[in-house]
């Protein structure tokens, strides 16, 4: 394979204070293998010292190309970029600013989304190896034991961000609808792949995932505590994926294929009433990869606290 076949890919990344650990990851990205890589990032306001390292990035390297933004957070930064550069890419991946990526995390990302037709969306993601500040391994990401649809998609993320990259037919989907109602960056782009195309997951991991600062782990509550935490989470975060999933069919719910439609249709309206709630908890509908979860949602649904 020569230079000139290596697929070209734009890695997107914010980053907001992140001077500490933003060099090694820069110089993980570019010595990716085997592939065409440029990398576009967006300063998300920074007031530490990464404003003057991107720069010397930049001056020094021709595919580092540098934006200085207002702080937007991380969801508003990142999906605003995909309408802040002419891409000359046929793949695009999100980075964040801290881990490390192993030499063919793109590579490997590229071999299995070239099996699918690039005008029709496509999204790969994997696991994660989570280490410390000093990259010593910590453990792996939550296993992924129920297929990435888009029934999973409406109520919860499993796409991590650092892991995602897409083909160009998803990148031109995802710049034709507003972003306004994302959960998160990889939450929106899981939801809009899933429903007009494939995702891929790969169990295995080639990324590093920094673990630091705000990562410490607090005393663990007792049993029935655990529950009440559990349940409360559950319902706040559905409230915010609802929402999603509404801004989604506004937008495009004409252009879903009929079952995808009435899948969301169905979800979108588990709340008219008691018979439909107890439809949709009972019924086939969307659902969690772990089963504690789904029995979770099942019950707010019924009691009508979804």
């Amino acid at each position: 394979m020569t230079s000139l076949a290596y697929p070209k890919i734009a890695v997107l990344m914010s980053v907001f204070n992140g001077a500490t650990f933003l060099e090694e990851q820069i110089l993980s990205i570019l010595s990716q293998e085997r592939v065409s890589v440029s990398i576009y990032i967006r300063d998300d306001g920074s007031t530490d010292k990464t404003p003057e390292l991107l720069n010397s990035f930049k001056k020094d390297h021709l595919n580092v190309h540098v934006i200085e933004g207002e702080n937007l957070g991380v969801t508003r930064s990142f999906l605003s970029m995909l309408r802040l550069w002419g891409f000359d890419a046929d793949y695009f991946a999100f980075s964040d600013a801290d881990d490390v990526w192993q030499p063919r995390k793109l590579y490997e990302a590229y071999l299995l989304l070239c099996t699918l037709p690039q005008d029709s969306p496509a999204l790969y993601c994997g696991q994660l190896e989570f280490v410390d500040r000093n990259l010593n391994h910590l453990g792996w990401g939550t296993k992924v034991r129920r297929p990435l649809s888009f029934q999973n998609a409406l109520v919860e993320s499993r796409a991590s961000g650092a892991t995602c990259m897409f083909n160009r037919g998803a990148f031109e989907r995802l710049c034709q609808l507003s972003f306004n109602r994302a959960v998160l960056h990889d939450a929106w782009i899981y939801l809009v792949i899933a429903a007009f195309g494939n995702v891929i997951f790969d169990h295995r991991a080639f990324i590093r995932y920094r673990q630091h600062g705000a990562n410490a782990i607090g005393g663990k509550p007792n049993l029935s505590a655990r529950w009440k935490l559990r349940v409360g989470r559950l319902k706040g975060r559905h409230q915010n994926f609802f929402g999603q999933a509404q801004s989604l069919f506004e937008q495009a719910g004409d252009a879903l294929v009929p079952e995808k439609r009435r899948t969301i249709s169905k979800y979108l309206h588990h709340r008219d009433s008691i018979w439909a709630r107890f439809k949709f908890a009972l019924g086939p509908s969307v659902y969690f990869q772990r089963l504690r979860s789904d029995l979770f949602y099942k019950v707010l649904v019924m009691i009508g606290r979804s």
